[in-house]
């Protein structure tokens, strides 16, 4: 009877179907005719249920800057190392992709260690850091190192779009924990004892031992760092900037000889442009001789840890440059003859550390006709690089234009070094009405003749006209 009931609701239920069925159109779509189709669009709807990239990039800190670590694999973070038995913290960057996911939780899902590493803040914007200690016997006996795999879960917390929140991403970091033993150490370097003399180049070698470059592919590196001046009472000069490597090597690093583990930097080591020496009170010294030049070393082994920084210093001697003269009148051809004419010029150090001196003045300008004079001074008590110098010279009163050259010798020294230059220079006397005049035009000489001196009459003998005259008288 049940059975029978079953069946008769069937055949009405199929009935009925079938009779609402009867004089309609079989098109689906027909009463959505009126509908307009949207314009097509390529963008993707971020409502679909996938998994947003959380991690871009991995990165630990250099002083204030960050360096990319490159990817390994699958992994989105690079190794991290970590030295048995002391603390250590990796840094990594983590940014959402999508602007939706404002907040997300991150936390340390999987490590097969009890003592596991904690996640730490910064200060820095989306950076985060690893800070674990590994404990002491985690490394095998025998070995130098062991790795072990971490797991870390990033949740999205607080987003604008409901479908992402709650999204999860696991990213896989392998943490490897090396002995101390492992750590890269500067066992030679090029001696700098004797000095180096300003403008020198010498090659500079250091040679290092990175247990863990044995069996490894990479090849460690050496940062050459400034030195940093803070003491008053002994000024150095930072030399990082004198370090460059050398590019005329092959092959550099080098592994010395057959061993596996030791390696040779190849370095050119030009010392240019020494800064002043200053005094305990930090006021410029010119008259030192050399100033003492620093830079440190510091090793990266090809898993990461760090070798002992090491300072090198050595004296940098300042080194004697040509001096140089400078003209205030480079325009200064002639010069008028009769009269005084002063000829003005500056003796200069090359580099302006040493002092400069013109000797011997006197003698050097005794080739000058006429009156002539040189005195030369220092700018000043404190600049002995500089010397101004005036040329009183009037010549020799000519006739017709006469070329002269005045030839100077300036010596620039610097600590124990002197070096001289020999500057000539041509200046044509010209004659001068004005100052040579020219001599008056002699009158010929009147001659005056003295009178002629009269010869005395001889006495005449006495004649008739005496006696007549004496007649005469009677």
């Amino acid at each position: 009877m049940k059975t029978k009931l079953i069946k008769s609701l069937l055949i009405l239920s199929t009935g009925t179907l079938l009779t609402s069925c009867m004089g309609q159109s079989s098109d689906p779509m027909e009463k959505y005719s009126g509908l307009k189709s949207g314009m097509p669009t390529s963008e993707q709807s971020e409502s679909q249920k996938y998994v947003p990239e959380v991690f871009t990039s991995a990165t630990v800190p250099v002083g204030n800057e960050f360096a990319d670590l490159k990817l390994q694999g699958s992994n989105e973070v690079n190794n991290a190392n970590f030295l048995e038995g002391k603390e250590g913290v990796l840094y990594f960057k983590l940014t959402a992709k999508s602007q939706k996911i404002t907040e997300f939780k991150m936390e340390v899902s999987d490590f097969p260690i009890s003592s596991r590493p904690t996640l730490v803040a910064t200060t820095l914007q989306n950076v985060h850091g690893l800070k674990w200690t590994p404990p002491l016997g985690v490394i095998p006996n025998g070995q130098t190192s062991a790795s072990f795999k971490l797991k870390l879960r990033t949740t999205a917390t607080k987003t604008t779009d409901g479908n992402l929140m709650g999204m999860m991403k696991e990213d896989v970091i392998d943490v490897h924990v090396v002995k101390d033993n492992s750590i890269p150490t500067i066992i030679g370097k090029t001696k700098l004892d004797s000095g180096i003399d300003e403008g020198q180049s010498l090659p500079f070698t250091v040679d290092i031992e990175d247990k863990a470059s044995a069996t490894s592919p990479n090849i460690p590196e050496i940062r050459i760092s400034p030195y940093v001046y803070s003491n008053t009472e002994a000024f150095r000069v930072d030399g990082s900037r004198y370090l460059t490597l050398d590019y005329s090597k092959s092959v550099n690093p080098a592994r010395i000889g057959t061993s596996k583990t030791a390696w040779r930097f190849f370095y050119v080591l030009k010392v240019d442009e020494l800064p002043l020496d200053r005094d305990r009170r930090g006021i410029e010294n010119p008259l030192s001789p050399a100033v003492d030049v620093c830079f440190h070393i510091m090793v990266d082994s090809v898993i990461g840890t760090k070798s002992i920084k090491e300072q090198v210093c050595f004296k940098g001697r300042y080194a004697a440059q040509l001096p140089l003269i400078q003209w205030e009148n480079e325009a200064l051809k002639e010069i008028k003859a009769g009269a005084p004419t002063v000829i003005k010029f500056k003796a200069i150090a090359g580099n302006g550390l040493g002092q400069v001196n013109v000797k011997n003045m006197a003698q050097q300008i005794s080739g000058l006709t006429g009156k002539k004079d040189l005195i030369c001074a220092p700018e000043s008590a404190t600049n002995l690089s500089l010397q101004m110098c005036e040329l009183t010279w009037a010549p020799t009163c000519v006739k017709a234009p006469l070329t002269k050259k005045l030839s100077l010798k300036i010596d620039s020294v610097t600590g124990k070094k002197s070096k001289s230059e020999t500057f000539v220079k041509e200046f044509v006397v010209i004659p001068s009405e004005e100052n040579c005049p020219a001599p008056a035009a002699s009158k010929p000489a009147t001659t005056i003749e003295k009178p002629k001196a009269k010869i005395p009459a001889k006495p005449t003998p006495a004649t008739a006209q005496q006696t007549t005259e004496t007649g005469a008288a009677q």
